[in-house]
């Protein structure tokens, strides 16, 4: 499909129509934008799952068009402050462990109060996420998860962070 779209915004470019130069411009920009997100990066990403549960693709940081955060176990150039110094993401014991539900900790008290946090402000839970992934496997969390952050009125990607759908202001 991509493919297809670009050739036809090259053969707009082409026309030398200025009138179907500001679609070509946004067909770009679309498909840089559209690009960004498949792939390496979307919520069916097993790298997007941090070792606390939380989905990443699903965070308010990951998801804003400037300065996005590229999730737990990518790089911390965009992150927020309070993502970077992660107790959780920096545990002693997190080098023997990819997901925290391994540890002989689990579930340690810092993971307990975010999941807390997370189960009062956005009903959410991480142990929750914990013990699927560790029952079922990453591939049924994942589908799981699309199913339930997918808007049921546009298909848009939700927030867990939000209330609305970002692209049709529906309710999640």
């Amino acid at each position: 499909m991509e493919h297809k779209a670009l050739t036809w915004v090259t053969v707009i470019l082409w026309t030398k129509r200025p009138e179907y130069w500001a679609f070509a411009r946004f067909a770009i920009w679309f498909l840089f934008w559209h690009s960004q997100r498949e792939g390496s990066g979307t919520m069916l990403d097993v790298a997007m799952i941090a070792p606390c549960g939380m989905n990443c693709a699903l965070c308010v940081a990951y998801q804003r068009t400037k300065n996005n955060c590229a999730g737990c176990h990518r790089g911390d150039e965009s992150k927020p402050a309070h993502c970077v110094k992660c107790t959780i993401k920096h545990c002693m014991h997190r080098d023997k462990h990819t997901y925290c539900y391994s540890c002989e900790k689990y579930p340690c008290r810092r993971l307990r109060q975010l999941d807390e946090r997370y189960q009062k402000n956005y009903h959410m839970s991480m142990l929750e996420n914990l013990g699927q992934i560790r029952d079922k496997g990453l591939s049924s969390f994942l589908a799981s998860e699309e199913t339930m952050w997918t808007c049921n009125s546009c298909g848009a990607l939700l927030c867990v962070h939000k209330k609305l759908c970002d692209h049709c202001k529906a309710p999640r």
